[in-house]
């Protein structure tokens, strides 16, 4: 069995956490989650008018692949799985991910808050997000 990228990188979630620390979006590792294998944050998103509680999932071949990020109180219309609540914060292509260069919360910060713009505006409006990127989103019931 191949150990947990956090055991083959040592400090690696360290560095994570502590990119959350320094971005002021104090991020905790939930531990019984760790126990079974996985790395699961939880952080809160605030800017000026939205608090949004995130939570973080990092896959087990990170820092390769992006980890994906729930926001599972909020209820967007486009840009949000509306089954689990994940954000597509960028495009699915793996080149959209910078392995090594790239720290979760700089992602957040970045992609984020044009996120919330580009989904909260009126259907049928020109986004005002320039680097929107317009795929298929998942039927809403």
């Amino acid at each position: 069995m191949i150990n947990p990228w956090w055991v083959r990188y040592p400090g690696l979630l360290e560095e994570e956490v502590e990119a959350f620390e320094q971005a002021g979006m104090p991020a905790e590792v939930d531990e019984t989650a760790k126990a079974a294998g996985l790395i699961r944050l939880t952080f809160t998103y605030v800017d000026n008018a939205d608090t949004i509680p995130l939570v973080a999932t990092y896959p087990d071949l990170f820092p390769f692949v992006r980890p994906q990020v729930r926001a599972p109180d909020l209820d967007l219309p486009r840009h949000q799985n509306p089954f689990g609540r994940n954000l597509c914060l960028i495009g699915r292509s793996t080149a959209n991910w910078s392995a090594g260069h790239q720290h979760l919360v700089d992602l957040v910060r970045e992609q984020l808050p044009n996120l919330l713009i580009a989904a909260r505006r009126p259907e049928g409006t020109q986004s005002p997000v320039p680097e929107e990127s317009h795929g298929p989103d998942p039927l809403r019931g």
